[in-house]
């Protein structure tokens, strides 16, 4: 496994990117389905 020059630097990158992103994507799916379901009711 190559983790040096560009490579690791990419993957360090999408790492940094998915470890910030996915909880935000999380939070604003969740927040979206509540909103939803509540106002179904």
């Amino acid at each position: 496994m190559l983790i040096n020059g560009q490579g690791g630097a990419i993957m360090y990158g999408w790492a940094k990117f998915v470890l910030f992103v996915l909880p935000t994507l999380i939070v604003l799916v969740s927040i979206a389905i509540y909103y939803i379901s509540g106002n179904r009711r």
